[in-house]
């Protein structure tokens, strides 16, 4: 009898599996009895909302497809979003003083993008700052106005801090007011 085929739940018979660029998914799975966690990925190029329409199960040359409507509990979604990288310069524990060399940090976080080994960013200084990299092998010699950093290989949502040494030149002034210095990311 019809009824007594497909148990106590409505049984969609008119699943096609759909194809879709976009999908999440996991490989080489191994369902234990109980409760299984699976861990899926995905890969995408533009952001925005996903939602999941299907499940498709492949093993060899069999495929077992869920529809929408058979998928139980809240539907899953998930947002795409793309942040973009950031570039703070920050002095490391003191205030900055003309006249001596100071140390600074340079502070680049990757966002949502991977920043590949020798990518390059230019600081430009203001008049009366000069800068160089602290590289532990180097002395404090040749410090200018215009340098190039090239940055380590950088992981998506990671960060990186590359130290710097800086130098205000200690001008005549006639009172004790504050001098303000710029440095600007210029395109390499």
């Amino acid at each position: 009898r019809r009824d007594s085929q497909g148990g106590l739940f409505k049984v969609d018979r008119n699943v096609i599996r759909e194809d879709l660029q976009d999908k999440l998914s996991a490989e080489n799975i191994f369902i234990m009895p109980g409760r299984n966690t699976v861990k899926l990925s995905t890969k995408v190029i533009k952001k925005g909302k996903y939602s999941a329409v299907q499940v498709v199960m492949s093993l060899d040359r069999i495929e077992f497809l869920c529809g929408k409507m058979s998928i139980g509990g809240i539907p899953l979604c998930l947002e795409v979003i793309s942040e973009n990288p950031r570039i703070f310069l920050g002095r490391r524990d003191r205030d900055l003083l003309a006249g001596i060399n100071q140390p600074m940090v340079l502070t680049v976080h990757s966002g949502s993008w991977k920043i590949t080994r020798g990518t390059k960013i230019r600081l430009r200084t203001s008049r009366g700052l000069s800068v160089q990299e602290d590289k532990k092998e180097s002395e404090v010699q040749n410090l200018e106005r215009d340098i190039e950093v090239s940055l380590p290989e950088v992981d998506p949502f990671s960060s990186v801090a590359i130290p710097l040494i800086v130098l205000a030149d200690l001008g005549p002034q006639k009172d004790a007011s504050t001098v303000e210095h710029a440095v600007r990311k210029c395109e390499t």
